[in-house]
Formats: structure tokens, C-alpha cells, sequence
């Protein structure tokens, strides 16, 4: 497979997430008290997995990066963002391979694409963007899978 379809210039970190506020009267006589409206994907508790990571954890792994990230517009940390969007089912295609559908995705699908970002990393080439993010998918997806070696979120903060 070429690094020529990686999607690399149309991925961005995304901004960390923010409940939505509105302010509600109680009472005329009490004034406001301010509300927080859920984003609709509030439901997934604690119960929910993504690989071998509670679906929570992983998100807050996403609004780390988005919040650490940020200040790095790198290859590694948009291909990481990229892996975790898609893990968490928030974007259709994988990163690496651009084939698959959106959904629950299991812990073979997940290994399937981090296998293919590793074979990937093998082939010699000079396209020094495309190897940063196909690195931070890699990273992203083994720590995702239950890689406890690697953290996108360390390097982010360093």
C-alpha cells in the first residue's frame, strides 16, 4: 500500500470538548442558575470499551492531545488524533487503510489497522510527513489496543 492516499492534510486536532451552557431561570424570584446541556454521546458509561480501554479513558486521551496537541501541529499528533477519532467511531474511515465503516468497532479491527500502520512503517521511504503520521496512528492505536509502553498523551506534554 502507498503513502500517497494518507489523508494527511485535511486532519486537524480537534478542540477539547466543552458542555454547552445556557443560563435558566428557576424562579423570578431566585434569578438564574446555569444548566449543562450533555453532548449527545454522554450515554457511553463506564461499561463501554474501545479495544482494551474503557471508551472514557480513551476520550479524555483525545482531549488531552487536543489540549496538548494543540500547540504542535505535527504529522504524529494530527495521525494520532485521527486514530483516536476513529476508534471512538466519530469518523468513518480509518486513518491508514480509508477502508472500513463506522460503528462499534472490536479489538481484531483495531490490531488490523494498527498491523497495517506498522507494515507500512517498514517500507523505505523519504516522505517525512507521511512517516510522522503514520507513527502517531501507530502509537495511538497500540496504546488503544492495551499498550501500556507507549502514551500519545506523554509525548504531547513534553
Amino acid at each position: 500500500m502507498s503513502r500517497s492516499h494518507l489523508p494527511m492534510s485535511g486532519w486537524h486536532l480537534p478542540r477539547p470538548k466543552q458542555p454547552t451552557r445556557r443560563a435558566e431561570p428557576e424562579t423570578a424570584e431566585e434569578g438564574y442558575v446555569e444548566s449543562v446541556t450533555l453532548p449527545e454521546d454522554w450515554s457511553r458509561g463506564a461499561d463501554a470499551w474501545v479495544g482494551a480501554r474503557p471508551y472514557a479513558e480513551v476520550e479524555r486521551a483525545l482531549d488531552d492531545l487536543a489540549v496538548h496537541g494543540r500547540m504542535r501541529s505535527s504529522q504524529f499528533f494530527i495521525g494520532a488524533a485521527a486514530a483516536y477519532e476513529w476508534a471512538l467511531g466519530r469518523i468513518e474511515n480509518p486513518p491508514v487503510t480509508g477502508r472500513g465503516g463506522r460503528g462499534t468497532l472490536d479489538l481484531p479491527q483495531l490490531t488490523a489497522e494498527l498491523d497495517e500502520a506498522a507494515a507500512i512503517l517498514e517500507i523505505p521511504d523519504d516522505q517525512p510527513g507521511s512517516l510522522d503520521f503514520l507513527r502517531g496512528v501507530r502509537t495511538a492505536l497500540a496504546w488503544v489496543c492495551g499498550d501500556d509502553q507507549v502514551s500519545v498523551t506523554d509525548r504531547a506534554r513534553s
